[in-house]
């Protein structure tokens, strides 16, 4: 290949580059495939710490709450003020 014609060819590939990106400016990207699939990735990559996060803090608010509530005598509702407590946790932040 010539000096000239290589010389052609480069302007094109420049010239085809700059469009695109000229015209990409004023278009939103969409990414949707790409976001669903990081957020399965990601979603089920983090199942299993999220687990044993709550299993562990589950355990200590028992361990906390528990003669609390047993001096009232309500430690029946332990569970339930253990999961409403983890629940609100999760969606406060």
């Amino acid at each position: 290949m010539n000096v000239a014609t290589r010389a052609l060819l480069e302007l094109q590939e420049t010239t085809l580059l700059v469009t695109r990106a000229a015209r990409g400016l004023f278009k939103r990207p969409r990414y949707v495939p790409e976001t669903v699939a990081q957020m399965d990735a990601i979603g089920v990559g983090s199942l299993t710490i999220i687990i044993l996060t709550g299993f562990f803090t589950g355990g200590v608010f028992t361990l906390q709450t528990f003669p609390t509530l047993q001096f009232y005598g309500a430690q029946s509702q332990t569970g339930r003020l253990v999961a409403l407590s983890l629940v609100s946790l999760r969606f406060h932040y």
